[in-house]
């Protein structure tokens, strides 16, 4: 068991958007939410990810479970880049980097911070991560320079593209896709 939802109730306002719900979401499941525009769906995966705590019921998570949620308007700060986007998603990337850097520029000098950071690193495949990111990219019709360049300059399509790679690198084990078409371009 990945998820445990029981009783769950939720209401904005006078409306109630839904009542008793209950399911268990299993390790290899693939469910879908289906639902009219304004019935809860997106309330339900905000709950199930932990940014909505105002709800009756109760929700149970396997132990250290990571939970990706994509959004319909997924991405809020359109100033960064997409690779930087993304590398904030896999797990420990930046912590480790900056550890790496530090000692490299002699800020940091415990050697055994770095040799730990270093071989996190090297066990992860970290040193070739960034090159392995812009490569799946770049299979999505996103250049190089688009992936250097800030969010906002991508079209919704791109956007969308950007986070389906951030779901890849991310080493989830429950993703929560809201609205997964939006603004997808095909072609």
């Amino acid at each position: 068991m990945l998820l445990q939802v029981t009783d769950l109730s939720k209401s904005i306002g006078p409306k109630e958007l839904f009542h008793n719900l209950s399911f268990t979401i299993d390790n290899g499941e693939k469910i879908a939410l289906i639902g009219r525009n304004g019935q809860g769906k997106t309330t339900i995966l905000k709950i199930l990810a932990g940014e909505d705590k105002d709800f009756g019921g109760t929700v149970t998570a396997q132990k250290n479970l990571r939970v990706t949620l994509t959004k319909q308007e997924h991405i809020e700060n359109s100033e960064q880049s997409a690779l930087t986007y993304i590398l904030a998603s896999v797990p420990d990337y930046y912590k480790h980097e900056t550890i790496l850097c530090d000692f490299e520029q002699g800020t940091q000098t415990d050697i055994h911070i770095y040799s730990e950071s270093l071989e996190f690193f090297t066990q992860n495949g970290y040193f070739y991560i960034k090159d392995i990111i812009l490569n799946t990219l770049s299979s999505f019709q996103i250049s190089n320079k688009q992936a250097h360049a800030p969010l906002s300059t991508l079209s919704g399509g791109e956007k969308r593209y950007v986070e389906l790679t951030r779901m890849m690198y991310s080493r989830s084990d429950l993703f929560l896709i809201d609205e997964p078409t939006n603004h997808m371009d095909y072609t």
